[in-house]
């Protein structure tokens, strides 16, 4: 093929491998030669060689996706008894990079602010994450505490478990080549996971967070938290940083006259007090009063607009005498949630364009208190007659309460009377008529068992000519049998527990930095997993989270000028802030880094571990090539590794020395000075003095 395409890359220094072949269609043997000169990191090999007749040469083209931009290079080819050839290279590298869109992808997003949230309630803003990049991407977004800029009003020092005030999802996920994912930011001030001491500072603050959406990439030097300095320097794909401002409201509604007293009132008439509700908000609210026994609240459900006073007048209506203290609960009911538009310009309040379901945001009472009096109780009536009137005569009973068989005895619940059976002998069966209809019913019965009988006879008559074979003797093949369960297989035990590291919710900085400390150095570890929860644990398909807690680095291994033929070694460091085991395995596909160990790894939970990668080269020039590794067998990433291999080097401090005579010595004395040797290589390098012709001067 004359041309050769690497397709579109990113600049991470991943080496990009194709080949092309070289035939011989003649009867005799051919030499070629390949010659670039171009400005390209590409790489030709083998460059020059002999093909014998009918046969065909595999050339290896290598290109190190690092510099920016849309290229085109040309090789030239000789080919003997063919002459010049050319083999045109191309390819495109693009920046990778996240960027956050408003919900109508028109303007980049930095700061959402969510405006004034009811406490006990939340706001949802969508966004718009962009890949403007032509490679899939891992993200992962964390919660920045403690940050430059991070503040409540009054305060720089924001409690712990406020920072559950902003959320996000989804907060981890993959997203493809130029895709985008909606992403709902929550400012959520709810009350429910403080203490009382964090109350008072969450109510009528304003709030400003950062979060940072961070995509997985190998991250130098072993870091979890990076900032953009960092990133610019080491030519990672740039997070993106977001600011979120919002400010808590509390539900503030007074309630007028909470406790008081009805008075006195008969059965069948009523007294009523009015009770004033009071929005001190800037929030509709919606009221709710509960039912109960004896009082009445009218209206008993409504809306308050904002800064509105309304009246309702309780009412006691009792149903019988005595004296009843009360409590009437009152539940103030806000919007649960809102959806706001993220196109707004920052220092406006947000529209909502969308309401979710409604939730009680405060719950208040009124206790309430009133007598009843009876004046025309009759007291002549006597307990018989009270029962008297709780009979009821054969004829009186509801339909509902006789039984459907006039042969079934039965009696009344209360008075235990026999229950009254009417049939009425126009419509009803006589008793030879119930013998007939049974009798009828018992034949169709016996005729349709007949035919389930025939059916089976049948059925079993056929199996028995397909299975009464010389092979199978009339038995059908594993009829009855289990499969045995070996007694060495192991078995799996249910998980109990999840562990910490695979659960789901949002990142901190703080979180991230405590799981940098306390880790332990392992130095002896397994190749492969051995036992049953290893097992387990390394063949989980671990999330974007997860993934960013596992830190393989420094992702480029610069040796620098080393020697040739001689061994230079650098630590590659592998650590799992995970609470399960992890399996990484490294492949070195070239000949200068074959003697790397160890290339696979199972890393305990909360471990560090190291592979030391060694670099030995035969031949001068330039190296660069990618260690592709694959985490539990799905996920793969690669680091750098680059050299530069030298001969060896003598330098001398002087290249020209004036022996001189030492003052007071004979003349016999010989003249002697001294020139230094250096070795500017890291390998042994060897001298000898050779001089060009016979002279008095000795070394």
């Amino acid at each position: 093929e004359p041309h050769v395409s690497f397709g579109i890359s990113i600049p991470d220094g991943l080496v990009l491998t194709r080949y092309v072949e070289i035939t011989n269609k003649g009867k005799l043997a051919g030499n070629f030669r390949i010659d670039y000169a171009g400005d390209q990191p590409i790489k030709i090999f083998p460059c020059v060689g002999t093909i014998e007749p009918g046969d065909k040469r595999s050339i290896k083209l290598e290109f190190t996706s690092s510099q920016l931009g849309e290229w085109e290079e040309i090789a030239g080819v000789e080919l003997e008894g063919t002459g010049y050839a050319e083999l045109r290279m191309f390819g495109d590298v693009r920046p990778s990079s996240l960027i956050l869109l408003n919900i109508a992808g028109t303007k980049q997003l930095d700061i959402i602010n969510f405006g004034s949230t009811l406490v006990q309630s939340e706001k949802y803003q969508p966004a718009v994450l962009y890949n403007n990049g032509p490679t899939s991407l891992g993200f992962v977004i964390i919660l920045e505490e403690g940050g430059v800029g991070q503040q409540m009003e009054g305060t720089h020092e924001i409690p712990r478990t406020l920072c559950n005030l902003i959320t996000a999802s989804p907060n981890q996920g993959g997203i493809g080549p130029y895709e985008k994912v909606v992403i709902n930011f929550c400012f959520n001030p709810n009350l429910s996971y403080l203490d009382e001491l964090d109350v008072d500072k969450i109510v009528n603050k304003e709030f400003v967070l950062f979060m940072h959406i961070v995509p997985i990439t190998t991250v130098p030097s072993g870091k979890l938290l990076v900032d953009a300095e960092f990133i610019k320097q080491n030519k990672l794909t740039p997070l993106v940083e977001v600011g979120i401002t919002g400010r808590t409201a509390s539900v503030d509604v007074d309630v007028k006259h909470k406790k008081f007293d009805l008075g006195q009132c008969e059965v069948g008439s009523n007294t009523r007090k009015a009770v004033t509700l009071q929005n001190n908000t800037d929030f509709p609210l919606n009221f709710i009063f509960y039912k109960t026994a004896h009082f009445l609240v009218q209206p008993g459900a409504g809306t308050l607009k904002p800064q509105e006073c309304l009246t309702v007048d309780v009412v006691f209506a009792p149903s019988q005498f005595g004296s009843f203290s009360k409590r009437i609960n009152l539940d103030i009911v806000g919007t649960g949630s809102f959806i706001t538009d993220s196109s707004m310009s920052d220092d406006k309040e947000p529209r909502v364009i969308a309401n979710g379901k409604d939730r009680v945001l405060k719950k208040l009472s009124i206790q309430v208190k009133g007598t009843c009096i009876v004046s025309n109780l009759k007291k002549t009536t006597k307990l018989d007659e009270i029962k008297t009137s709780r009979k009821h005569t054969k004829f009186q009973l509801y339909a509902s309460l006789r039984p459907s068989n006039d042969r079934v005895y039965s009696l009344s619940t209360f008075t235990q009377q026999p229950r009254y059976t009417y049939v009425d002998p126009d419509f009803g069966y006589t008793d030879k008529e119930e013998v007939e209809r049974q009798q009828h019913k018992d034949k169709y019965e016996q005729y349709i068992e007949s035919l389930r009988q025939k059916r089976l006879a049948q059925e079993e008559k056929r199996e028995f000519i397909m299975y009464n074979t010389d092979k199978d003797i009339g038995l059908k093949p594993a009829a009855g049998l289990e499969v045995p369960i070996l007694p060495n297989t192991p078995q799996v035990e249910a998980v109990e527990n999840i562990p910490e590291g695979l659960t789901e919710k949002v990142l901190t900085s703080l979180e991230l930095a405590s799981r940098q400390t306390g880790l332990n150095t392992i130095a002896d570890v397994n190749s492969v997993p051995t036992t049953t929860r290893q097992k387990r644990e390394c063949s989980m398909r671990l999330t974007p989270q997860q993934m960013h807690q596992i830190v393989i680095g420094p992702s480029l291994l610069e040796f620098g000028d080393v020697s040739m033929k001689t061994v230079n070694t650098k630590p590659l460091m592998i650590v799992n802030h995970l609470d399960v085991h992890v399996f990484v395995e490294l492949e070195a596909d070239c000949r200068e880094l074959r003697q790397s160990r160890p290339l696979s790894q199972v890393i305990p939970p909360n471990s560090v571990s190291k592979v030391d990668i060694t670099f030995e080269s035969q031949k001068p020039g330039k190296f660069h090539r990618s260690m592709v590794y694959v985490v539990n067998n799905h996920i793969k990433q690669h680091v750098n590794v680059t050299a530069n291999t030298i001969s060896p080097h003598i330098t001398l401090s002087s290249d020209e020395i004036t022996l001189l005579p030492t003052p007071g010595a004979p003349h016999t004395y010989s003249y002697s000075n001294m020139v230094k040797l250096t070795n500017t290589t890291n390998g042994q390098a060897e001298f000898s003095w050779r001089p060009e012709k016979i002279t008095p001067f000795a070394i």
